[in-house]
């Protein structure tokens, strides 16, 4: 039974990660993990949200349905362009959706129409209403990516595996109620080739910078391998592979540049005998020590034509947290960017 139980704990090892067993099995993948978080991924943010899970911008959006130079409904539809690109392809059955994160239980086109529906907490007379999901319910998604470092090109990278819609309703006061996720959708992992062709022909194209949602190491479940996000970002400020750049305006940071940024010294003054001012002691600070959470900048694209969905880690940021005296925390704060 024992045998038994471990083969079965190992089948499934093996089917969760069936997606990336690539990443697992290449010696220069030195570092794999699991991610799941929220992003917003309209055009406009919602502004009823109370956190900021990700910053935004928008690079490219070019509504394909237009016809003969006339976009219908474009005042209504292109804030929430994306949710509905979704919202049509789930209606349609165009996706491979699952009841589950983990892609285990399939759904039947039949299931998942039912799953726009939803009920009233607050029943009238005995009678509890029923609604349906609109497009406008997908506020966020739900992403579970597979985040990997390539130990020789020293650059972190992504794999999205599923994405799932998740719907946000209004109560009578206005406020929004987050509700558990639609379903799951499985996205297939693109060739070579569509990867090259997407960031050209892709007619939606945004950036977003994790904020609320940027992890701690032990908050990515890891694979294979370890991270110190502390010693990663210590070896970029001693020995930089790739561009580095400000925080504020994005400049460009010569190494010497970057090690003044980050190790700085307090001098801290007395008074002497005499009421006069002098140097009591140099205090070195090193900004790393108070680094906690890594910001990963990601590029998406979205292929409305095809239904192809796919993005890429272009740069990343060790964010350090400050505390206030005494310890209570104000605040987390990217220290510098390292380019890929």
């Amino acid at each position: 039974m024992r045998l038994v139980f471990l083969f079965s704990l190992a089948l499934i090892a093996r089917t969760l990660h069936a997606q990336y067993s690539d990443l697992l099995q290449n010696n220069k993948i030195s570092w794999v993990a699991e991610y799941t978080t929220d992003y917003e991924l309209n055009p406009a943010y919602n502004t009823k949200l109370e956190t900021e899970a990700n910053l935004l911008e928008l690079q490219r959006l070019v509504n394909t349905q237009e016809k003969n130079g006339l976009l219908p409904d474009s005042d209504v539809n292109m804030p929430y362009y994306f949710s509905q690109k979704i919202y049509n392809g789930l209606k349609a059955a165009a996706f491979q959706c699952y009841a589950d994160e983990n892609l285990k239980e399939p759904l039947s086109q039949e299931q998942v129409l039912s799953r726009f529906f939803w009920k009233d907490s607050v029943s009238t007379e005995g009678f509890v209403a029923e609604n349906e999901y609109g497009t406008e319910a997908f506020v966020t998604f739900r992403v579970r990516q597979v985040i990997f470092y390539n130990q020789p090109k020293r650059q972190f990278c992504v794999r999205i595996l599923a994405l799932a819609p998740i719907p946000w309703t209004t109560d009578a006061d206005g406020y929004l109620i987050e509700h558990p996720p639609l379903l799951w959708i499985k996205l297939p992992e693109l060739s070579k080739k569509q990867t090259r062709k997407l960031p050209k022909n892709a007619n939606y194209v945004l950036q977003t910078r994790t904020q609320e949602n940027s992890p701690m190491a032990d908050q990515m479940h890891t694979i294979k391998g370890a991270l110190d996000i502390r010693e990663w970002a210590t070896t970029e400020v001693q020995k930089p592979a790739h561009k580095t750049l400000t925080v504020d305006g994005f400049q460009a940071l010569n190494p010497s540049a970057l090690k003044a940024l980050v190790y700085t010294a307090d001098t801290l003054t007395t008074l002497n005998d005499q009421g006069q001012t002098v140097i009591d002691r140099i205090v070195q600070d090193n900004a790393l020590d108070n680094v906690e959470k890594i910001r990963f900048v990601q590029d998406w694209y979205f292929d409305e034509q095809h239904l192809l969905f796919w993005c890429k880690i272009v740069a990343v940021a060790p964010v350090a947290t400050i505390n206030a005296a005494g310890g209570l925390f104000q605040f987390d704060k990217p220290l510098f960017y390292v380019k890929y």
